[in-house]
This record gives structure tokens, C-alpha cells and sequence, in this order.
């Protein structure tokens, strides 16, 4: 529907003249249409792009805000079963200004509210330049082709640049294996069970020197800001026969682990190889039950729907007190209470409380709770 919206409003040039497809098909030989058809095609004719932001959602329709133009009203439009949109979406689309059919929006160029506020800052600036080329391009086509333009880049990117990161370090997820070779492996089991960072697991007494099978663990402090609770696996050592397995799930931590076993006589632990993959292998889980899961206080506890539903709302209450006094690389180091007394950073503020709220409504989409971010605004002092 985007395509076929910028096709038929936008203009084109030939080498002598200035084409539009509506102006043929509105014209008295062009197809038949009913008068709303008309009106729509004939309003759609003169629209162009605009980055709009949604402030509210209805059953049938939803209001939007012009981001480019702040100053004008928001605008209410119709909207079709299959666009579904959220509070506080940032969207490229076209007002076709028409409130007496029920045809609004069709089209709809999804930003991330971060890249929607760069465009906000970049179309004013390209329009500035452009006034001043001798001649210059039609500034609302060019807000479109820039708008278009952003979109496809957007969309492109994060289709063949995925990338996984960690929580705790927003380091990317690389499965990394180093392998090792010991002309002991007797002696190497001994040697690694004496060290105090690694744990044991296939044995009864974790401090057995006949252990097989190790875990580096690291405490996650609650002042870390993530997801996890209790401690995360840093690195898995799996001995078998005479080779030794060291697997992390990033670049840091395998070379953290490596650096663990530099004092292991060389006669003892040779490194052979180091073998790495992007994101999570499917067979990992089965090589390695639970490692690259969240480490729970209390595993294997099996809850119910509305447990499970409780655990994550009073999980979220927790996390979203504590981040009102988180000090936020976004704000300079300055925690969100702090930030929302300052004038330069209020905007700031608002647009983390907009994107976390617009987070949470795809996680109900998904079937978890919904949180109540109303408190958080009148605490910082936002409404």
C-alpha cells in the first residue's frame, strides 16, 4: 500500500514534462469510481508524507500528532482492520484530510522512535539546502523520497543485519568454542577443580578432582539494570577424553576465560582452535542443558498462567521504581527523576517513557500483562 500510495500521489519527471498517474485517472476517461472513491483518490492526489506520532488509540480509529509540523492539530483518522498501531508509534503517512468518509490511513512507514526523531532534525535541514540549489526539488516530494528512503534503509538493515546482543553488556551474542588438547586429563581435572571461579556440576561434591564438567558463574548485583536475577554463566568447560571445550556466548567472555587457564603448565593444556557463530546454535541447549539461560534463584519452579502473569507485573513494578533513579547513558549519567527537572533533558525523558510504553503494548500483544506507566509520568512530574 506504501508503493502504491508514493506511485500514484508523487510526481514524476520525463524529460520535458511533469507526469502524475491521478491525472489521468481522474480525468472524465478515466475509470469509473463511486463519489468517495473519488474523493479519495483525488485527496490522495494532493498528500504527502509526514512523521506522525500516535497519541491515542480507538476501536475504529486513532489520533496523531505531525511531528514535522507540531504546531498544527492533531489529526483523527480511520483505521483499517489490518493496521494496527500502538500509543506512542512513530509512523510516516499521508492525511488525506478526509473526515466525512471513512477512509484515513492506508499506507504506514514504521520508525523505531529514535530513527523518527533523527528525521525530524535531517528533513528540515535537507529542505534548507535544497532551497538554496538553483533548482531545487518540490519540498513536499522531497520529504517523501527522504522519508522512503529512510524507510527502506531501516527496513533493509535490520533484515539482513540482525544482531543479538546481551542484556547485562549490549555485547553481541557469538557463540565462541575454544578448544584445548592435555596430555593429562586426570591431572587437568585437578588443576581446574582447585580453581575458586569455577563450580563443578557432574559430580556430587563440586570440589571432586575427578569433575568432567565446569561453570564460571558471576553474581548479577541488582544495580545492574537487566533481566537476569542471581548470577549469569560466564564460560563452560566440558572435558572429554584429551580435548577441552571452553564455550562463552561472547568475545570478552571467552577471552576472560582463556586468560583463567594461562597458569596451566603448557605440557598440561596446549590451545588448538577457536570456532565461533553469531547468535545461539540450535544445538547448544542440547550439548550444554541451561547454559546461556538466565540463571533463576528458585529453578524449576512450575507456575501457573496467573502466577506467571503476577511474577512479571511485580517483576516490572520493581524494574521500573528502580529505573527512575538509574543513572542512563541516554541522559548523560543522569537518572530519569533527575533529567525531568531540566529543561534541556525533559524532552529526553519523555520520548524513553514513550518508547517503554509502546515495548510494553507489544509485550500484551503477546499475551503478558499490561503495566500502568500513569504513576511513573505524575511522578516525574510529566502530567
Amino acid at each position: 500500500m506504501c508503493f502504491f500510495e508514493f506511485i500514484l500521489s508523487d510526481n514524476f519527471f520525463s524529460e520535458c514534462e511533469q507526469i502524475n498517474p491521478l491525472d489521468n485517472i481522474l480525468t472524465n476517461d478515466g475509470p469509473q469510481f463511486s463519489i468517495d472513491g473519488h474523493k479519495y483518490i483525488e485527496a490522495l492526489r494532493h498528500s504527502h508524507l509526514s512523521i506522525y506520532e500516535v497519541q491515542s488509540v480507538h476501536q475504529n480509529k486513532f489520533t496523531a500528532k505531525d511531528l514535522l509540523q507540531p504546531d498544527k492539530d492533531e489529526i483523527t483518522l480511520w483505521k483499517p482492520t489490518e493496521l494496527r498501531v500502538r500509543q506512542w508509534e512513530t509512523i510516516g503517512m499521508r492525511d488525506l484530510q478526509l473526515p466525512a468518509i471513512d477512509i484515513g490511513c492506508c499506507g504506514a512507514y514504521r520508525f523505531e522512535r529514535s530513527t523518527a526523531l533523527d528525521l525530524c532534525k535531517r528533513i528540515p535541514n535537507e529542505l534548507k539546502r535544497n532551497a538554496k540549489l538553483k533548482n531545487p526539488k518540490n519540498p513536499d516530494f522531497f520529504t517523501d523520497v527522504i522519508i522512503i528512503h529512510a524507510w527502506l534503509e531501516y527496513i533493509f538493515t535490520r533484515l539482513h543485519d540482525p544482531k543479538i546482543v546481551v542484556a547485562g553488556t549490549k555485547e553481541e551474542l557469538t557463540f565462541i568454542t575454544d578448544s584445548y588438547q592435555t596430555s593429562d586429563p586426570e591431572a587437568l581435572s585437578r588443576q581446574l577443580s582447585k580453581k575458586l571461579e569455577l563450580t563443578a556440576v557432574d559430580t556430587e561434591d563440586e570440589h571432586s578432582p575427578l569433575a568432567k564438567e565446569w561453570m564460571w558463574f558471576q553474581s548479577v548485583d541488582e544495580s545492574e539494570n537487566t533481566l537476569i536475577t542471581g548470577r549469569r554463566i560466564l564460560a563452560h568447560f566440558n572435558l572429554v577424553d584429551n580435548i577441552l571445550e571452553v564455550s562463552s556466548l561472547t568475545a570478552s567472555r571467552a577471552n576472560s576465560a582463556r586468560e583463567l587457564l594461562k597458569d596451566i603448565p603448557e605440557h598440561l593444556l596446549k590451545f588448538s582452535s577457536r570456532s565461533s557463530q553469531k547468535g545461539f546454535p540450535q544445538n547448544s541447549q542440547k550439548r550444554y542443558p541451561g547454559f546461556g539461560q538466565p540463571a533463576c534463584s528458585t529453578p524449576g519452579v512450575q507456575l501457573s498462567d496467573e502466577e506467571r502473569q503476577e511474577v512479571i507485573l511485580q517483576f516490572k513494578k520493581s524494574y521500573f521504581a528502580k529505573w527512575l533513579d538509574q543513572p542512563l547513558p541516554a541522559l548523560n549519567g543522569k537518572t530519569p527523576r533527575h533529567a525531568a527537572t531540566l529543561k534541556t533533558y525533559r524532552q529526553r525523558v519523555i520520548d524513553l517513557l514513550k518508547t517503554m510504553e509502546e515495548n510494553d503494548q507489544r509485550s500484551v500483544e503477546q499475551g503478558l500483562a499490561p503495566f500502568d506507566f500513569s504513576e511513573m509520568w505524575k511522578e516525574l512530574g510529566l502530567r
